[in-house]
């Protein structure tokens, strides 16, 4: 966090600290803020007035006095302000949602990718989807702080490009300027771990301040929180780890090398068990009926599938105890599309990692599996817009 140099930073600053205790107590008072926070009571008061005025929080006096000043409850006003979010993480389909500022979806429509060809014409699709929540909801866009996006891949800090997406449409395309100028929202764009990540360390029941998230989708992906923030690195290439050269298998990857931890997604093990050779749209087809027949086995007790489970699993372990022992975090979340075979790999997984970590023990590793991706990328969205907006950063133009 950077040194605050000024009053203006300052009250920023408390303003933000208030709004965010408010949003996670639900229900508070101004003695409570006072307190917990550290913050003069007199500091805390005007700021929750001024909030109120804007609209931003009611405040409620108690019936009852102890004799003084009598108490009031103060808690946010979820419909006061929305935040739009754009899910592109699923290359099949792409969801446009519409939150308040509890998170509650209010509106959500999904669309397919199959007759978009071009990248203008995805734009074009997702201001008529804004237009019509707009329409649907009779909710005024001035009251809508901004757009979060989450994509499958990763966006240039320096340029504002997609420089590398599983989803052709959007590689090397300025997503953040167009969506911007089409939609005329301040918006926050990070790929679908980044996102994640922001998420579970925000909304998990303990506050965690260093945390990895790993996101299995057609490629995968590391979101990484460090002190709180979330890590990107010089350009916002971090986290990338598709192509870790991890297993002794002769099985190509698509990018030509062989042994690359892009082989432990669900979708190369559906693919490599059932021979099945067809394309991302035929198998995005069959993946669901795939996948439960894959699962019935299991269960039936299938010894293959149980040997390629407990394969992959200890794969995914192995990393996971490398990664521990570089970041030490609190806690490493898994979540994607691998989410249903994850929890079938969990204890492979938990084995092999504490296996390989040198730290594990004294660091108390502990491992997670994330039992609704969707949701969680959808709540992370409106997480980085809400954040950036606290911070100042969603401004519309």
């Amino acid at each position: 966090m950077s040194p605050i140099k000024n009053q203006k930073q300052l009250k920023r600053n408390n303003v933000k600290k208030i709004i965010l205790a408010i949003k996670q107590a639900k229900t508070t008072s101004k003695t409570q803020l006072s307190k917990g926070l550290g913050l003069s009571f007199a500091t805390v008061s005007n700021i929750c007035n001024n909030l109120m005025e804007k609209g931003l929080v009611w405040i409620e006096e108690s019936e009852t006095s102890t004799g003084g000043r009598k108490p009031a409850d103060i808690g946010l006003n979820k419909n006061s302000r929305y935040i739009l979010t754009l899910n592109l993480s699923n290359n099949l389909y792409f969801e446009v949602a519409l939150l308040n500022l509890h998170f509650e979806t209010i509106f959500k429509t999904r669309k397919t990718f199959s007759k978009l060809h071009q990248f203008e014409s995805l734009i074009e699709e997702i201001k008529n989807l804004y237009t019509e929540i707009l329409k649907k909801t009779g909710i005024n866009e001035s009251v809508i702080l901004g757009l979060g996006v989450a994509i499958p891949g990763t966006v240039s800090l320096k340029t504002g490009l997609v420089v590398e997406s599983s989803n052709p449409l959007l590689t090397y395309n300025d997503l953040h300027t167009k969506l911007e100028t089409s939609l005329k929202l301040p918006t926050f764009i990070s790929n679908d771990a980044n996102i994640s990540a922001i998420m579970a360390a925000t909304f998990f029941d303990k506050n965690f301040q260093n945390l990895l998230y790993i996101y299995f989708s057609k490629g995968i992906g590391l979101g990484i929180i460090i002190d709180g923030s979330i890590f990107t690195g010089a350009e916002g290439y971090a986290g990338e780890l598709g192509h870790w050269k991890v297993t002794d298998s002769d099985i190509p990857c698509e990018c030509g090398q062989t042994g690359c931890f892009r082989m432990v997604t669900l979708e190369r093990i559906l693919r490599v068990y059932y021979n099945f050779e067809g394309s991302n749209d035929e198998f995005s087809e069959k993946e669901e009926s795939l996948l439960d027949d894959f699962v019935k086995k299991y269960k039936k007790g299938n010894k293959e599938v149980h040997n390629i489970l407990s394969s992959h699993g200890r794969v995914i372990g192995d990393v996971i105890g490398t990664l521990t022992d570089i970041f030490n975090p609190e806690v490493v979340v898994l979540g994607g599309t691998l989410s249903p075979l994850l929890q079938l790999m969990i204890g492979d997984i938990r084995a092999a990692a504490g296996e390989r970590s040198f730290n594990s023990d004294r660091a108390g590793l502990q491992i997670e599996t994330d039992q609704d991706s969707e949701e969680t990328v959808l709540k992370g969205c409106a997480e980085g817009v809400f954040q950036q907006w606290l911070d100042g950063k969603m401004v519309r133009s």
